[in-house]
């Protein structure tokens, strides 16, 4: 099972699309990076994975449990 899962994972600020359709996986001992021009996205997701702002669709696990729990 993965560390981090995050499926279908969809960000509006407002009507502003962010994140559309993220999906990714993080396994156990994985060391990951994420890289991107400004505004595409890397702190939102960052965000997120932390529980400081809530997804408009999509799911994200850590250790097998729902952030949004």
């Amino acid at each position: 099972m993965a560390d981090i899962t995050v499926q279908n994972l969809t960000k509006y600020y407002g009507d502003r699309l962010i994140l559309k359709d993220i999906s990714f996986d993080i396994q156990p001992g994985e060391k990951v990076a994420i890289l991107g021009a400004n505004g595409t996205g890397k702190t939102t997701t960052i965000n997120i994975l932390s529980g400081y702002l809530q997804p408009r669709a999509g799911q994200c696990l850590i250790f097998g449990e729902d952030i949004r729990t």
